[in-house]
């Protein structure tokens, strides 16, 4: 004998309803439905289940329906599958976060940013390297440095009201002012910020990236940013996330029980 406890795909996602179906010694089958399952049915008289299931004949068969409905129910409402339980959770989440201006199916990187070196004139900005020490130090940097007294041993008090004049006019200034004032030898490098999507970051929800960023922010710029995508003419990409996204995972939940 076996008894069947199930949910099919095409119940409402919170219909609370159970399928039942009883197999006999003889294999014929029949079944019947709970809209409101009770946890046990071990009060029912034999009459009752064969109003059910209509190949009930004996009381032999009447006492293993009672003892493994009350089973089957206790473990359909306790011991969902963890991955179910995972996918429930993953699709909830799914549907109510932020799109971020991406179709479907989307998924989340992370964006960063390095610098990169280019022509006078395309670059976002300057940065001086000093060949003996192997150094580099931005423009920025590097004037801050003056102004603020940290080399006001090297300048006298004219060189250093020329370079704060400088600062307020022309980059180009600057850097005459460093070549002609600074016993230091620099090169001049000129970088333009290069943003790009980080190796090995795939994510379904914006969440995860968000979590990834943090726990791994060492590993990342300031400036580093969870970043939405569209998998662009994926089919296969569009229907697992399609399933993702619309299954119903309590209707895969089906417990059986054999004699």
């Amino acid at each position: 004998m076996k008894l069947y406890v199930y949910k099919t795909p095409d119940q409402d996602k919170g219909d609370p309803g159970v399928h039942c179906t009883f197999v006999d010694e003889d294999g014929r089958k029949s079944s019947t439905f709970f809209s409101s399952p009770p946890e046990s049915i071990s009060h029912v008289d034999k009459g009752y289940l064969k109003d059910r299931f209509t190949n009930v004949q004996t009381e032999k068969q009447a006492v293993f329906i009672k003892e493994r409905f009350s089973n089957e129910i206790k473990r359909l409402k306790d011991s969902v599958s963890p991955d179910i339980e995972f996918l429930k959770e993953l699709q909830t989440e799914l549907n109510a976060q932020e799109t971020d201006h991406q179709g479907a199916p989307r998924f989340w990187s992370i964006m960063d940013y390095k610098w990169r070196i280019t022509e006078n004139g395309h670059h976002d900005r300057v940065s001086l390297f000093h060949p003996d020490s192997g150094e580099a130090i931005t423009l920025d940097e590097y004037v801050d440095e003056i102004l603020n007294g940290d080399r006001n041993t090297e300048f006298d008090e004219e060189q250093i009201e020329e370079l704060k004049e400088n600062k307020e006019y022309f980059q180009e200034l600057i850097e005459d002012w460093i070549i002609e004032h600074d016993d230091d030898e620099y090169h001049f490098l000129y970088e333009e910020k290069d943003y790009f999507i980080a190796w090995n970051s795939v994510f379904f929800t914006k969440q995860e990236a968000k979590d990834h960023l943090e726990s791994n922010a060492h590993h990342y710029s300031d400036e580093a940013h969870t970043f939405a995508m569209t998998a662009w003419r994926a089919p296969k990409m569009e229907r697992l996330m399609k399933v993702l996204y619309e299954t119903n995972w309590d209707s895969i939940k089906e417990f059986q029980y054999d004699s």
